[in-house]
C-alpha cells in the first residue's frame, strides 16, 4: 500500500486514498499508513487534498499522534480551497476530544482567521471544554455581528452546555428575527428543539436524555 501511494495519476490516487481510509483500522503499521495519508493531504492538487482529508475524517479514532495532527490541521485551515477548509475544520472538531492540552487547542482555533465554517466548528468543541465559563466569554465575543446560519446552528447545538444559558438563548432568539430566511429558519428549528428538550426533562427529570 505504501508503494501504491507513490502513483501520481489523479484517478488512481482517489481510489487508493479511499482504500487506505477503508483499511486503516486493520493496518499493522498505522504509523506508515498515516504518513502516506498525511503526505497526500499536502498535495498541490485540490482534489487529492480534499479526498485525502475526507478519508482522514473517517479514521480519526485510529490516528497515532492526534496532538501532532492537530498542529498540522490548524495550518490547513488557511487552505485556498473552501471545501478543504470546511472538511479540515470538521476534522479538528473530531480530533479535539482526544487532545491533551485542550486549553491551548481552544486558543489555537479561536485565533484562526475568520472563515464561513469557523464558528460552527468552534461550537462543536464546547461540550469537551473543561472551562466552559471562560470559553463562552471568548465565543460570545466571536459571534458578535456574525448572524448567519453557522452561528444559529452552532448556538443551537451547544446551548445545553453553555453556562450562561439565558444569554445564549437571547442570542439564538435574536436570530429568529433575522432578515435572511435560512438564518431565521435554522434559529427557529433549534429553539423548538430546545423547548421540547426542556419540557421532556421537566417531566422526566434532569437526568433524562
Amino acid at each position: 500500500m505504501h508503494l501504491l501511494t507513490q502513483n501520481y495519476d489523479y484517478h488512481s490516487y482517489k481510489r487508493i486514498v479511499k482504500l487506505l481510509g477503508d483499511i486503516f483500522p486493520y493496518v499493522h503499521s498505522k504509523e506508515q499508513a498515516w504518513k502516506d495519508l498525511h503526505r497526500l493531504t499536502q498535495d498541490r492538487n485540490n482534489g487529492i487534498r480534499l479526498v485525502s482529508l475526507q478519508s482522514l475524517r473517517a479514521i480519526v479514532p485510529y490516528i497515532p499522534d492526534k496532538d501532532h495532527t492537530w498542529g498540522d490541521l490548524i495550518k490547513m485551515v488557511h487552505d485556498e480551497n473552501s471545501a478543504v477548509q470546511s472538511v479540515t475544520l470538521d476534522i479538528l472538531s473530531m480530533v479535539f476530544p482526544y487532545i491533551q492540552n485542550k486549553e491551548q487547542a481552544w486558543k489555537d482555533i479561536t485565533k484562526l482567521t475568520d472563515c464561513s465554517y469557523k464558528i460552527n466548528a468552534i461550537f462543536k468543541l464546547f461540550p469537551y471544554l473543561p472551562d466552559k465559563k471562560n470559553a463562552w466569554k471568548d465565543l460570545h465575543l466571536l459571534i458578535q455581528g456574525k448572524y448567519d446560519r453557522e452561528t444559529a446552528d452552532g448556538l443551537g447545538s451547544a446551548l445545553p452546555y453553555i453556562p450562561d444559558k439565558e444569554q445564549a438563548w437571547c442570542e439564538l432568539h435574536r436570530l429568529t428575527k433575522h432578515d435572511d430566511g435560512k438564518v431565521r429558519s435554522g434559529a427557529e428549528n433549534h429553539c423548538v428543539s430546545l423547548l421540547i428538550l426542556f419540557l421532556i426533562r421537566k417531566w422526566h427529570g434532569p437526568t433524562f436524555l
